[in-house]
């Protein structure tokens, strides 16, 4: 049992919500489990930060209740942060994900809790960016706490969830993550002959290439959308899982067995640093931490990005990534003025 990190779980009713707890209260005490219930995520964010700061331990774990750690990921990340230089201020591995077919990153989040103060000042307004988690860290990196990726799946992100919540995000990446659309759609087609939960994605999917107005990262936004879909087709929701519906082991198996998607391979034909086997063993040295501050990871990006879009859609790709980070900032800058 770890003693020394504070583990905070973000829950919005998720259907694993009871699951990712009894799986963490494997790794620590009770006593330094929390649950944050609050929308938007924004909002979520303040109070998860406000409780690991009030706790005082030297880390705070932020973990969302639809992934389920493996065993010994929180002995991972906390074996990773162990020489790291004090001005790290979080340090996030590799999740399965269940929708995109593979490894990526998606946390958890270990976050150095003497440096909180300073992320909490930097979370944006609510609507003002889809990924406000990400802009507090990115803006951290830029003041001189950068953040650490380590190349190892901590756990299952998106298996076994509630058709409205797989609804809602499948809504929400057609806002995230337009680019990877098409790929999307065919992976999802494919599996939505032998599971429904690609096909409820389907849905969600369509429903927010619709949507044409702000989209926030907010369960409230899509739940009567989600309702009236499953309704429309003849569909009812899911009943609860039991905390021992998965097992740690079982979870450890299903991330050793998992063959990647063909679609995934496009997208991320460098798995984010994953070794291959890397994922079925949790051996992790400090060559496998790498800055994601530093040009060398920028570079290995830009390579990725290279070889994902081809050279030819390569500047144009940049030009409007670039025009669109500096209207986002614009618009926060503005947010903050009002």
């Amino acid at each position: 049992m770890h003693t020394n990190v504070t583990v905070i779980i973000r829950s919005v009713g998720e259907r694993t919500e009871s699951l990712c707890r009894s799986l963490v209260s494997q790794q620590v005490p009770e006593d330094n489990i929390a649950v944050v219930r609050e929308a938007p995520f924004s909002a979520a964010l303040v109070e998860s930060f406000q409780v690991g700061i009030e706790r005082g331990l030297p880390w705070t774990l932020c973990l969302d209740a639809d992934i389920l750690l493996r065993p010994d990921a929180i002995e991972d990340l906390l074996r990773s942060a162990q020489g790291i230089e004090d001005n790290v201020c979080e340090i996030q591995g590799l999740v399965l994900d269940k929708f995109f077919g593979g490894p990526r990153v998606g946390g958890p989040h270990l976050y150095r809790t003497s440096l909180l103060p300073r992320v909490l000042d930097l979370i944006p307004k609510a609507g003002c960016d889809l990924r406000p988690e990400t802009y507090a860290l990115e803006q951290m990196k830029e003041l001189g706490n950068p953040w650490r990726q380590i190349p190892i799946v901590l756990g299952l992100h998106d298996f076994e969830q509630y058709y409205r919540d797989i609804f809602r995000k499948s809504f929400v990446q057609a806002h995230k993550h337009p680019d990877f659309t098409h790929l999307f759609v065919k992976y999802w087609r494919r599996m939505a002959v032998k599971d429904s939960d690609y096909q409820v994605a389907l849905w969600g999917l369509a429903a927010g290439i619709a949507q044409v107005n702000d989209v926030r990262i907010d369960v409230r936004q899509t739940l009567s959308d989600a309702a009236e879909c499953l309704s429309r087709h003849g569909w009812e929701e899911k009943p609860c899982i039991s905390e021992d519906e998965l097992s740690a082991e079982r979870i450890e198996r299903i991330i050793a067995e998992f063959d990647e998607a063909e679609e995934y391979k496009l997208l991320f034909p460098k798995r984010f640093g994953l070794a291959a086997g890397e994922e079925k063993s949790r051996a992790l040295n400090a060559s496998g931490l790498h800055d994601a501050g530093k040009p060398e990871s920028r570079r290995q990006k830009l390579l990725d990005l290279r070889e994902r879009v081809g050279v030819l859609r390569l500047i144009p790709w940049l030009l409007g990534w670039s025009l669109t980070r500096l209207g986002n900032k614009i618009r926060r800058s503005s947010e903050r003025v009002s």
